[in-house]
C-alpha cells in the first residue's frame, strides 16, 4: 500500500503537478493531495464506531494518509476523494446500513468496506454502490482496498470498473 502511495507523491515532488492525457489528446495537469497519517487514537475510534476491526491494508492507507484527493484537475478540482477518518463516521452515522463503510467518492460512485465480509475472513470485501442507488446490494470489486488503490493509482484515477472489452469480431470477406 505504502509503495503505491508513495510512488505518486515521488511523482508529484518534482512539480506537485502529474500531466495526464485526456480523452481528446490534450495534456492537462493533475494534482493530488494527501492529508496526514492517522494516529493509532484516530482508527481505535473508527473501530469503536464501527464495532469492527478494520482490514490490515486499510488500517495501513490511514497511516499512510488520512485520506485524500487524487487526480485533480488543476482548474477544475475533481471527484476522487478517499475519505479520513472523521468524514467515514459522519457518513457512517447518516446511514442506515450499517455493513459498510464508506471509504471512498469517485465520480458519484461510493466505495465501501462490506463489514461482513471482512468479519467473515474475505479478502475480497470490496463493493461500490453508486450513488442514486444507495441502498440497493453494491457491485463487488473482487478486491481488497490495497488491490483497489493500486488499480486507480495505476490507472491515473480512471473508473476501471467500468471499464469494457468489446468481443472480437471475425469479418469474412
Amino acid at each position: 500500500m505504502n509503495n503505491s502511495i508513495k510512488a505518486l507523491k515521488k511523482i508529484l515532488s518534482v512539480n506537485e503537478q502529474i500531466l495526464l492525457t485526456s480523452p481528446d489528446g490534450e495534456t492537462v495537469p493533475h494534482v493530488c493531495s494527501f492529508k496526514p497519517p492517522a494516529t493509532d487514537e484516530e482508527i481505535n475510534l473508527l473501530e469503536t464506531t464501527t464495532g469492527f476491526k478494520l482490514p490490515e491494508d486499510y488500517r495501513n492507507f490511514l497511516k499512510t494518509c488520512n485520506g485524500c484527493s487524487l487526480f485533480d484537475h488543476h482548474l477544475y478540482g475533481g471527484e476522487a476523494q478517499l475519505h479520513g477518518i472523521q468524514e467515514i463516521i459522519e457518513r457512517y452515522h447518516k446511514v442506515d446500513i450499517k455493513n459498510v463503510i464508506q471509504v471512498a467518492w469517485i465520480y458519484q460512485d461510493i466505495i465501501v468496506i462490506d463489514i461482513d465480509k471482512v468479519k467473515a475472513g474475505e479478502k475480497e470485501y470490496l463493493f461500490l454502490k453508486e450513488s442514486t442507488i444507495f441502498y440497493q446490494p453494491g457491485r463487488n470489486l473482487f478486491c481488497d482496498f490495497e488491490t483497489w488503490l493500486e488499480r486507480f493509482i495505476s490507472t491515473n484515477g480512471s473508473k476501471y470498473w467500468d471499464w469494457k472489452t468489446e468481443p472480437k469480431r471475425m469479418y469474412y470477406s
